[in-house]
């Protein structure tokens, strides 16, 4: 992935920084502190916004207002690191368990315990996307990991059917999200009117 350096700001004593920017259309930004300390923000045109947190844990104390698209990237972030807690105290009980007669048990529960709330985490965000299908975040919701492992499958039609997006594209640009429904007889993603879901102009 190729970023671009839009600004950067130095923060003061009583640790407040602060930029100036103005985005023609809405788009994603990164506000980062060091390479693995950072958040995501979906930003429109117009908007004033006030972002806080602990410098050295962003992403899990940070919260924003006045923008739209970047409260609902939080909702996502802060889900994400409810069931991350969950999964760190699986893994506190698995290492203490490890030397225990029953050890064999216990880890077969705890891998159940795991599916599950791994299927917590997707399905929150197919519940999330439904509710805000027309914002850029679900983007961010169908291509959100947990740990490792992608929460939906993009070549598996019954999460594209149920829970992803399709996106609609120009010459000049993004243009919107649609709800795919499935494939057609060709194998070409199609959204709920049987249209395919990748419009792209001719001269393109």
């Amino acid at each position: 992935k190729k970023y671009i350096r839009v600004d950067s700001a130095g923060v003061s004593e009583d640790g407040e920084f602060y930029f100036k920017i103005k985005p023609k259309e809405i788009g994603f930004y990164m506000l980062k502190l060091s390479k693995n300390n950072f958040i995501t923000l979906l930003i429109d045109k117009g908007e004033n916004i006030e972002v806080s947190g602990d410098a050295r844990q962003l992403i899990k104390t940070y919260t924003v207002n006045g923008s739209s698209g970047s409260e609902l990237i939080l909702e996502l972030d802060n889900y994400l690191q409810h069931n991350y807690l969950k999964v760190d105290s699986l893994g506190k009980i698995f290492q203490a368990s490890k030397n225990k007669d029953n050890f064999t048990a216990i880890k077969a529960s705890l891998d159940s315990s795991y599916k599950e709330i791994f299927m917590d985490q997707k399905n929150f965000l197919k519940k999330f996307i439904d509710k805000n299908i027309s914002s850029l975040a679900c983007i961010v919701a169908i291509y959100q990991r947990f740990g490792q492992e992608p929460l939906f499958s993009l070549s598996d039609d019954e999460d594209f059917a149920v829970a992803t997006l399709g996106f609609l594209e120009s010459g000049k640009g993004f243009l919107g999200v649609a709800r795919v429904r499935g494939r057609d007889e060709k194998g070409i993603l199609v959204d709920e009117t049987g249209e395919p879901i990748i419009a792209i102009d001719e001269d393109r």
